[in-house]
Parts: structure tokens; sequence; C-alpha cells
């Protein structure tokens, strides 16, 4: 008999028939789907070895990527390949559907446009056009660099952007979230620590099939005609397809996968390897952008001039709401957004540096050659477009109390889960908050760099070691209130 066979009579743990998840002895219901374990307790009394000869096989023929032993190289390739394939492929889907639509919309915009001018061009050439293909939907949701190069009778650009729009990362952030709940689901007896490295090997591959797609994405369109001729190539850098769809999928797989957590793995004790503590700045990191996302949103919809503004249709003012909303959670963490503006003015290109933060508003460091006034931002001299006296504190607090509330809330959480090292796990905390904070620092900054129009750069970013620091610390600070919030009510009650 095999070595995996020989369990000892009195094991005291037992696999559900229904799901093979491991159970305790003493279970009367399994813990992953509820089924009862009364017939496999009375399979397992008048023949002991038996019972536990069949839980070992069971245990033994599931994935390794399911269980807490050690995996072959084989089943943890081809397990991993499922749950990134799947994602995957369901993002392409929503991409393909999405660029249906919007292909459709600037057809018809271009056909009612052109109809009475260019008869010809509107007849020949529009049903020809497809300006956004699969492909630029699907890297565009990875926030991907783009580089686009245009070239008609009329006019030339050349255009460079990095980051993307935080609307269409829904599209992977969605289906690799659904993958991540669905593996937690399959892996009950895992800990915080041991699912998060689980889905390593899943984003590794998942992001080697993205980059690879990368490759062959993007358009290349050549249309001539009497009206004159069209010239449009898109491409994609492979490097940076890699590194944004390795980084979006593991951290939104190890979330999915964190949130069906069993509460047995999140008592006294379980935070041994700091897992507790990784899993409360990712879910702290999420939960603070969408809520502020919202915010966001709610306030601009309010304001009746954004809300009824007609040159701008629904779709462009959600992006923009929700590009906002993105930023402003870092900016709830105190961090600082830096922009950078370069205008071509004849032969000569001037750029500005600006910050803002919430407590000090608009601030100029260098614009366009001239010095602001006190109190104040001017372009050329002429024309105030930020002042510190005329900060919206209202707004400033409330941003800053869902970032402490959401710190708070982890400290207590982490005081649950704590081993008795509370300093270090506190650090822990923070520092992963801090380094989980610069990632998405990282993905979500946008520059758009061109030679051809009036406005040759335009870039909104954060600086990568002092959102470090700062957010580090107001993590640290903000879960140590709430650790000692906790105790205080513990003693009290």
């Amino acid at each position: 008999m095999s070595e995996v066979f020989q369990l000892k009579k009195d094991a005291t743990i037992l696999f559900c028939s229904h799901c093979s998840c491991e159970n305790s002895k003493e279970n009367i219901y399994c813990i992953s789907c509820g089924a009862s374990l009364d017939k496999v307790t009375e399979k397992a009394n008048p023949n002991p070895s038996s019972a536990n000869v069949e839980s070992a096989y069971k245990k033994d023929s599931r994935p390794a990527l399911y269980t807490n032993q050690k995996s072959t190289g084989k089943s943890t390739i081809w397990t991993s390949s499922i749950y990134s394939v799947i994602p995957l492929f369901v993002s392409i889907l929503l991409s393909w559907s999405i660029s249906a639509g919007l292909n459709h919309k600037i057809k018809d915009l271009i056909s009612s446009e052109t109809r009475f001018e260019f008869a010809d061009f509107s007849t020949s050439v529009v049903e020809k056009i497809k300006l956004i293909a699969t492909t630029d939907v699907l890297m565009l949701s990875h926030l991907v660099s783009l580089k686009l190069d245009a070239d008609t009778s009329y006019f030339g650009a050349n255009i460079e952007t990095s980051g993307g729009l935080l609307l269409l990362a829904a599209i992977p952030i969605i289906t690799l979230f659904i993958t991540g709940y669905w593996l937690g689901r399959k892996t009950q007896t895992k800990s915080a620590i041991e699912r998060i490295t689980s889905s390593f090997p899943i984003a590794v591959i998942y992001s080697i099939c993205f980059a690879c797609i990368s490759l062959f994405s993007g358009l290349s369109m050549d249309e001539s005609g009497v009206w004159g001729s069209i010239s449009l190539k898109t491409t994609y850098s492979f490097g940076n397809a890699l590194l944004h769809s390795f980084i979006i999928s593991l951290i939104f797989i190890s979330v999915g996968s964190l949130l069906s957590l069993p509460r047995s793995l999140k008592g006294s004790g379980s935070n041994q390897k700091y897992g507790i503590s990784i899993k409360r700045a990712l879910m702290t990191t999420i939960s603070g952008m969408m809520i502020c996302i919202v915010i966001v949103c709610g306030y601009l919809y309010s304001e009746k001039e954004f809300a009824e503004d007609n040159n701008m249709s629904s779709f462009t003012k959600i992006v923009i709401a929700t590009q906002i909303g993105g930023y402003s959670w870092h900016l709830s963490n105190l961090n600082n957004l830096n922009g950078n503006l370069g205008i071509k003015e004849y032969d000569t290109t001037e750029y500005g540096q600006l910050s803002y933060s919430l407590f000090t508003g608009i601030k100029a460091t260098s614009l366009f050659g001239y010095s602001p006034p006190s109190g104040a931002v001017s372009v050329g001299g002429q024309g105030i477009i930020g002042d510190k006296n005329n900060i919206d504190y209202t707004w400033i607090l409330l941003f800053v109390t869902v970032a402490l509330v959401l710190h708070a809330w982890s400290g207590i959480q982490l005081r649950r889960a704590g081993s008795g090292r509370t300093l270090k796990e506190l650090i822990a905390y923070g520092v992963a908050f801090g380094v989980v904070m610069v990632i998405m620092a990282y993905i979500i900054k946008v520059s758009v760099d061109t030679e051809t129009f009036e406005i040759t750069r335009v870039s909104l970013q954060f600086p990568i070691i002092q959102s470090f620091i700062i957010s580090t610390l107001v993590a640290f600070v903000g879960a140590s209130i709430g650790w000692i919030l906790s105790s205080k009510l513990t003693r009290i009650n």
C-alpha cells in the first residue's frame, strides 16, 4: 500500500462526499457546501480503516491548488491555466461588445456630419471605418500604454499615452474578482497568506497570455478617395501590458479569494504570517476607491452646471467622475497629485508644473515662466485658476473621514485576528497598504504626449516615494486608533 493511504485510525479530518472539502471530525455539516457529514461518519465507524483510506484517496485526487498538500508541476500549471484563461476569455467577449457599440455610434456620427458635404465619403468609407478594435478596449481596460499615429490630407498626429480610463478597468476587475472568489470557495482550508500565494501562478499565466495578445493588438487603416486620405495605426507596449495585467490580476484574484475566507480562519491567532494584515490592506484600498468614486459621482451630478452640460455625453461624464474618484482616494490619504502641462507656442514649448492636495489646494511650482501671485495660481499673469482661501473644507473632512474610518475598522479586525504581536502586525498592515497604494498610483497615472496640437503634454501622477511614506504612516495611525478603541471597548464591556 502506498504511503498516501497509511493514515491512523483516529484521523481527525473528514472529506465531504459532495464537494471534497476538508472538515473536522466533529463537524455535522460541511463548512463549504453545507451538506450533511452523517453518512461519512457512519461509514467510518464500522470500518475506520476503509473510511480513512477513502478520505486519503479523495485528498490525493484533488488538484494541488485546492489543498494544502505539496503540488506537482503539471497539476499546478493546469489548474492555474484554467483560472487564468476563463476571466481573460470573458474580458475579450465584453471588450468585443463594447467596441461594437462604440464603432456603431462613431459611424452614425460621421455619417450625419458628412452626409451633405462628402457624399462619396459617407457612402463608401464609413462602413469600412473601425476606429476602435476589440483589442483596443481590452488593452485600455488594463491601462496599457498606447501609441497612435494618424495622417490625413488635412493634418497629422502622433500621440503616446500612459495609463487609461478607470471606468474600462471594471471589465477585468469584475471577471478576476469573480474568479478569485470562486477559487476561494474551493480552498476553504487555506489561510489568507496561502490564498495570496496561490494567486501568483494564475496571475503569471494570465499576464503572459495577455501580453501575447498585445503583440497583435491595435488596428491599421489606410483609406483614400476624392475627399482625401486617412492613415491610422495604433500599437501597444508588450512590457507595459505584461506588468499591468500581472498587477491587476494578482490584486483582484487575491481580493476575491480573501473575501471568501471562512470565519474560522479570521479568528484570534490567524495573523501569524501577516496574511490578515495584507488582506486588510487590499480590502481597504479597494473599498476606499469605490466609496470615493461614489462620493465624487454624487457631488458632480449634484452640480447643475455639470449635470446639464449638453457638450458632454453621459459616458464622458461617468468617465470623468470615476477618474476623479480614483484620484480622490489617494488624496484622502494626504497624498499630493502632481500635474504637468506643455503648451506649444510658435516654435517653442513651455511647460507648467502644478500640485494639488486636500489642504493646500492647487499650488504652482512653475507655470510657463511666470511666478504665481501669493495665495493663487495664474496663467501668464492673468486669471486665477486656484485659490487656497476658497477651499471647501466640508469635502476635505468627508474624504479624510472615509480614510480614517476604513483604517480604524482594519485595526479592529487586526486585533480580533491578532497573534500577540500588536506592533508588528500594525506595521505589516501599514507597509502592505503603502505598497498597494504605490502600485495603484503607478497603474492609474495618466499622461498624453503629442507633437501635433497646441497642448503637447498632459500628465497626472502621484510621487511614488512620497505616496509610500505618507500612505504607510496614515494607515498605521488609523489602524492603531481602531486597535486602541477596540481594546477600550472590550474592557468596558
